[in-house]
């Protein structure tokens, strides 16, 4: 049985917490595998309330170690569990984690390459010094950096470059195939084209990409450029660019976003003249990097949305100087912070289901939407406001409170369509 069938049959039976065991103990990787199920169930509106005590304990460990639930299954809920239960006797066990009109949690992969580029994410959206749960799926190991604006992130490590064993091309390949994410992200760093009018710590977003070393060796020595420059997902696009006007305004310690066409090749560029070819080129180029073209590859053959988030470290020549780690840290974590300034405000990709919910007795479409969701609210205040009256915890009733507001603005809405 999956971790999400499990953990929702524990509520079922009225279970009100679960307490981590010891770091050591058999069970514990198991306990962390059923708060993030829960977790995610609370997202997708399974589980009235799920509220998870993390602990980071001597900069080891950023896992639950107490997870309280409130209130039981939803009616959404409850009939994932009953769908469940009718399919665990047919023939599609493979389904039980997906019944039917029951949408689930979008899934976000983001890639990384060296250790700034690692740590940078981590820390974004981990926090400093704290290690996210692990999962390895097919051979390849994954961190779960939790839920944010309403889609669960998972980081892959990638090899440098495109092609190669373990790089990018292979490394989006698989986590599509292990996640079936939305989309999938490059983040990191990059070189810059023009000291001039650029600084490190710009990021760079990719509104199309190029393949540098696709082209034709002219008999003069020249090179003609060849290949398609693909663009990257409008949706992501769009939201970067508005997140980015957003934070502008309001945000004077914001770094400077550039949105344009970023270069993609396998080779490592540390040389000012071939930097200048490339310039000569692509002039409407704003940086390059090595791992865009795998990345497109692979997402575009699936059909998931992709982008790269990349921030200048240096400028494509005399990389090894002084400053090179402190500039790759700062690129890195301007990177990561744009990145998840844009995923936090949530509604980039909404729960969707596989079809339209229809009646299991009638075959006829299910009630209207906006009914069954202004009915779901108020059942959920009311049993908010009894859970307020019997609360002693004083973190627990605020927490309480928050949820009851957000019930009475949501019924206000319903009630007023």
């Amino acid at each position: 049985m999956s971790a999400r069938l499990r953990c929702l049959a524990l509520v079922e039976a009225g279970t009100k917490n679960l307490t981590a065991p010891s770091v050591d103990d058999q069970g514990y990787a198991d306990f962390q595998e059923m708060a993030e199920a829960l977790s995610d169930a609370y997202e997708e509106k399974l589980v009235y309330m799920v509220k998870i005590e993390r602990s980071c304990e001597r900069n080891t460990y950023w896992h639950a170690k107490r997870v309280l639930i409130a209130g039981g299954l939803t009616p959404r809920g409850r009939q994932f569990m009953n769908e469940a239960k009718e399919l665990s006797s047919g023939e599609r066990p493979d389904n039980l984690d997906k019944p039917t009109g029951i949408p689930t949690t979008p899934t976000i992969v983001l890639v990384t390459v060296n250790d700034n580029e690692t740590h940078a994410v981590l820390d974004a959206f981990v926090g400093e010094g704290c290690t996210p749960p692990q999962t390895t799926k097919g051979g390849v190991t994954y961190n779960a950096l939790g839920t944010h604006g309403g889609c669960r992130l998972v980081h892959t490590i990638c090899e440098m470059g495109a092609g190669g064993v373990g790089a990018s091309q292979q490394r989006t390949r698989e986590a599509i195939d292990h996640w079936q994410p939305k989309a999938i992200i490059a983040v990191g760093i990059a070189f810059g084209l023009d000291e001039t009018k650029q600084r490190i710590g710009d990021v760079l977003v990719s509104t199309q990409i190029q393949d540098y070393h696709l082209g034709r060796l002219n008999s003069d020595g020249t090179l003609t450029p060849r290949g398609d420059k693909p663009s990257s997902s409008d949706s992501l696009r769009n939201r970067l660019r508005q997140t980015d006007t957003m934070e502008t305004r309001r945000n004077n310690g914001w770094p400077k976003v550039r949105f344009g066409l970023v270069l993609s090749g396998q080779k490592l560029v540390d040389n000012r003249d071939y930097r200048e070819s490339l310039k000569a080129l692509f002039t409407e180029a704003i940086g390059g990097e090595m791992e865009g073209t795998g990345l497109y590859v692979s997402a575009n053959a699936a059909k998931v949305d992709w982008i790269v988030i990349k921030a200048i470290c240096d400028w494509g020549h005399d990389k090894n100087q002084a400053d090179k780690d402190a500039w790759q840290k700062l690129a890195a974590k301007n990177a990561a912070r744009v990145l998840k300034a844009a995923l936090v405000g949530g509604g980039l990709y909404s729960l969707e289901s596989s079809h339209t919910t229809m009646s299991r007795s009638t075959g006829t479409p299910a009630p209207n939407s906006d009914q069954a969701a202004l009915s779901l609210w108020q059942m959920k205040l009311e049993y908010l406001q009894k859970e307020e009256a019997l609360a002693v915890d004083a973190e627990m009733k605020f927490s309480i409170q928050q949820r009851i507001e957000e019930a009475k603005a949501k019924i206000q809405a319903f009630e007023g369509l």
